[in-house]
């Protein structure tokens, strides 16, 4: 309940601080600012209480998910194009290219993550 709190505190302090400096971005921003905090807390005092110990191979993995967001930032950045070219263009045009940038996101980022030797079996959580 306390890392609720706190992430809530975190998330309304950033969302108010960050709407004044970059606008309504701030507020995408601190909201995955908060969801990262939440996350790591949460993961800090499982494993200082000792309720979870990673299972070998979880840096690896860890690793492999990076590298495929990596990929997949170079390519939405490199593809999303000025500010004036979406701002320039018609719906339908904003419609389409949003749409190829979308399904361009998708086929990379599990491309790399397939080239870095991720399945689907993998993803199995049934105990077999």
């Amino acid at each position: 309940m306390r890392i609720a709190f706190f992430t809530v505190f975190v998330s309304q302090t950033l969302a108010f601080i960050l709407m004044w400096r970059i606008g309504h971005a701030g507020l995408t921003l601190a909201t995955s600012v908060g969801a990262c905090v939440n996350a790591g807390l949460l993961f800090w005092f499982l494993r200082k209480g000792g309720s979870y110990k990673p299972e070998p191979g979880w840096f690896l993995f860890l690793c492999k998910l990076l590298v495929a967001l990596g990929v997949l930032a170079a390519l939405l950045y490199g593809l999303s194009g000025s500010p004036e070219l979406w701002l320039g263009a018609g719906p339908w045009q904003r419609i389409g290219r949003l749409a190829g940038i979308i399904v361009a996101g998708i086929a990379v980022y599990f491309a790399t993550l397939f080239l870095l030797g991720f399945r689907l079996a993998d993803f199995d959580r049934r105990e077999h």
